[in-house]
């Protein structure tokens, strides 16, 4: 396809590639792609016929799965991806690994897919997900890092970390991220006594500020 029109913010529309190799068996001539920030807001158009495929919210799902004619529509199908928070290295209170790695281990992963997220996702123990080549996300003699509430207290308190600075989980405006920023925060609360902000950008924003503040070197 090739980009017919874009209005930032707004849609996309994208018409039929008539030098496309294959271009005869292209069966759509034109497709159209609209821009909602809350998915909410998106399924709800999905359901009233103005977008023919939306991811659903995650808070929708249990409501989905019940309903007669949105579980037949619903397809869950695997994303070669992983959902990650990155930390800023270069300055404290994250340039100690201690620190990371009993946040890390704080994070009941299972207990969020189940709670949040209810869309049959695998906890991650490993950087890459199941199906890159050479990942260790498959093999079952590697246990990675796992939700270990004990662990995860110890190693804070090896850490010496009690609170100051303060530490900061930002994320970009989504409905879908903010659940499970206030997941991960109350995660951090009940099981290290660590108390952490949040706060939200918009992508562009969100974007600046990430690459302003990352470390020359990793």
């Amino acid at each position: 396809y090739m980009l017919e029109t874009w209005e930032h913010e707004s849609k996309m529309a994208f018409v039929k590639n008539p030098h496309h190799f294959d271009a005869k068996n292209v069966k759509i001539d034109r497709v159209e792609a609209v821009m909602v920030v809350e998915d909410s807001t998106a399924f709800a158009m999905y359901e009233n016929g103005e977008l023919d495929v939306q991811a659903p919210p995650s808070a929708d799902l249990d409501r989905i799965k019940a309903d007669p004619v949105l579980s037949k529509e619903l397809y869950i199908a695997p994303n070669l991806c992983t959902y990650y928070y990155g930390f800023n290295v270069s300055k404290p209170p994250m340039d100690n690994v201690k620190l990371r790695l009993a946040l890390s281990y704080a994070i009941d992963r299972q207990k969020l897919i189940d709670t949040v997220l209810k869309g049959g996702q695998l906890p991650a123990k490993s950087f890459a997900c199941p199906g890159i080549f050479g990942g260790v996300a498959e093999d079952p003699n590697f246990v990675g890092v796992s939700y270990d509430p004990a662990k995860a207290k110890q190693l804070l308190a090896e850490s010496g970390y009690t609170g100051n600075p303060p530490i900061t989980l930002m994320f970009n405006t989504s409905e879908g991220h903010k659940n499970i920023a206030e997941f991960v925060q109350q995660s951090w609360k009940d099981t290290l006594g660590l108390d952490i902000q949040l706060a939200n950008q918009e992508w562009a924003v969100y974007l600046k500020t990430v690459n302003e503040d990352a470390p020359d070197t990793v």
